[in-house]
């Protein structure tokens, strides 16, 4: 129940906000530690999921493993755009390995469990 001060005859108005502002984060992290938290307001496609990967997820592991690349995998969901033809071949070109993983297993995922 909400108690409103109003003027007889005037309607009952809740003010709402019509245009919120969206930020959408990403973010890495492994047993060395949490990587770069990227974050923005576009909708996420592949274009600019080959930027978090370039800005947010090379340096994070640079920093734990070096410059070799063999050291660590990455482990994301099937979502498309990180199965896109442009994401795919931006992980071949800088030799990002995936692991397979099923895309309706969110419990087992654990970066919902950081995010949680």
């Amino acid at each position: 129940i909400r108690c409103v001060w109003k003027k007889r005859g005037e309607n009952y108005y809740v003010s709402t906000i019509k245009h919120p502002i969206r930020i959408h984060g990403w973010g890495c992290f492994s047993n060395k530690g949490f990587g770069k938290l990227f974050l923005f307001t576009r909708t996420l496609n592949s274009k600019l999921m080959c930027k978090v990967y370039k800005y947010g997820l090379l340096p994070s592991t640079k920093k734990w493993f070096g410059d070799n690349n063999t050291n660590w995998s990455l482990l994301e969901d099937n979502d498309p755009k990180h199965t896109s033809k442009m994401c795919k071949t931006f992980k071949i070109g800088n030799s990002v390995q995936s692991l397979p993983w099923s895309s309706q297993s969110p419990d087992c995922n654990p970066i919902e469990n950081v995010w949680a």
